[in-house]
């Protein structure tokens, strides 16, 4: 019986150290974050990673400029603004024409212009040249053939 009490005491007073040791640990990372702007955030052992807190914590100071920035111009310069830097313009790609011959149809025309044979592809083609129909071709019909850039601005 006086091992199970003193096993029961020592397992206590293990329990009150650890409750003990995280609220010390939890009170040095809060004087932490706002001391240097950072805190580790803990889940389980293995779950470990670093926030950066954003702009200055309330009461803290400002954190002092590393020794290996110290000296670096800042960008823009001051009293210089930012110049926006003018996008090239695109270049204008003219419509290729495509004269329907006897036996085509949509899907190969586009395969051999672009490579593919998408329903997508089909129909974008299809609506480009007001086509009711993408199956009803007719001999000597002359289709235009965009670039896929034109087709899908945003990307195929």
């Amino acid at each position: 019986m006086r091992v199970f009490l003193g096993l029961l005491v020592l397992t206590s007073l293990f329990l009150m150290a650890a409750f003990w040791q995280k609220g010390i640990t939890q009170r040095l990372e809060a004087k932490r974050e706002l001391e240097q702007g950072w805190s580790v955030v803990t889940g389980d052992a293995q779950d470990r990673w670093v926030k950066l807190v954003v702009g200055r914590p309330s009461g803290a100071e400002p954190m002092a400029t590393p020794i290996h920035l110290q000296g670096t111009p800042t960008w823009p310069p001051q009293g210089e603004d930012p110049v926006d830097p003018v996008p090239a313009p695109q270049p204008v790609v003219p419509d290729v024409t495509y004269v329907v011959k006897s036996g085509d149809v949509l899907g190969t025309i586009c395969q051999e212009r672009y490579g593919t044979a998408q329903p997508r592809v089909l129909q974008a083609v299809a609506e480009y040249n007001e086509l009711s129909d993408p199956d009803a071709l007719k001999l000597g019909q002359v289709l235009a053939l965009p670039s896929l850039e034109v087709l899908f601005p945003d990307g195929l």
